[in-house]
């Protein structure tokens, strides 16, 4: 780690040592251009240009040659550094884009489920375009929920959207398995909460913070963290609902997000699978963690 970051010191270092000789080069030609006008030509540009920038109107050149302000400052351009946040996404969407290569064959999904639904749930700030590789591997039914995952919406009015959305599968009659990862399965488990008739077939938890994360003291701002603090009055009311699912809950001991990790550990889930990558973003691109989801809600 200290060798990456004096590697990337000395690279910062090169490219504004190449930023200031490219200006000083751009000086000096400059410079020389118009050491090459004759004196009266020079002088006549410079007063034009001094007129032209007093008054703001624009000066005809005939020479077509250069002009050369009084200042001889070179161009100061900033330079932009990526941010961390956009070098995660751009790993993430690259591991995605790797990971739709995989055959569907690869892992039979069962086809022969009709009148049926499966719903993918992102979690906050998350988009929804890495969850494409697991949407394709469940098949034709699995669909990504789309909605507010920007925190300032709370989990009560985000259960109660999508609680409607399972309302309307209901009356159509139709089973529905469920994949909710961090977040967002604290908003499936609301929207169970509120449309209990719901015909639910099985559900997944991917680092879901069902007891709560110390790091949504972070963000007090956010109403969706609030709701997720331990010992939340969302929390509190969420646990006392009686749960008679088939569930798998994913969870990391080391999840740097959900801290601690055992709170992704759905006390009432029928099965268990710990992934020990400290990432909390890993079930997403891990293919192997595909696989395991894809063949629980096959069972």
């Amino acid at each position: 780690m200290k060798r990456l970051r004096v590697l990337l010191l000395l690279c910062s270092l090169a490219g504004m040592s190449a930023c200031v000789n490219m200006g000083d080069r751009k000086q000096d030609v400059d410079t020389r251009k118009s050491a090459a006008l004759p004196c009266e030509l020079s002088m006549d540009l410079r007063d034009q240009a001094d007129r032209s920038d007093r008054t703001g109107q624009k000066i005809s050149n005939p020479s077509n040659r250069p002009i050369e302000s009084k200042s001889n400052e070179p161009l100061k351009t900033p330079m932009r550094f990526p941010s961390p946040a956009s070098l995660v996404n751009s790993l993430l969407e690259t591991l995605a884009r790797k990971n739709t290569q995989v055959k569907r064959d690869a892992d039979p999904i069962q086809n022969d489920l009709t009148n049926h639904r499966t719903y993918i749930v992102d979690g906050i700030w998350g988009n929804h375009v890495y969850w494409e590789p697991l949407r394709e591997r469940l098949g034709d039914h699995c669909h990504i929920w789309h909605y507010d995952n920007s925190g300032k919406t709370p989990l009560s009015s985000l259960g109660a959207d999508f609680a409607a959305e399972l309302s309307a599968c209901a009356q159509r009659g139709e089973t529905v398995d469920f994949v909710g990862f961090s977040l967002g399965g604290m908003v499936v488990r609301e929207a169970l909460r509120l449309s209990p008739e719901t015909n639910v077939r099985r559900v997944v938890f991917i680092n879901s913070p069902h007891r709560g994360t110390a790091v949504a003291y972070l963000f007090p701002f956010l109403p969706a963290c609030r709701d997720v603090k331990p010992g939340s009055d969302f929390l509190r009311r969420l646990n006392a609902v009686e749960w008679n699912h088939e569930t798998l809950a994913i969870w990391c001991p080391a999840d740097t997000s959900i801290v601690p990790g055992h709170s992704a550990k759905f006390k009432k889930a029928t099965k268990f699978r710990c992934c020990h990558v400290p990432a909390h973003f890993w079930p997403i691109i891990s293919r192997r963690e595909h696989k395991a989801i894809a063949s629980f809600l096959n069972e």
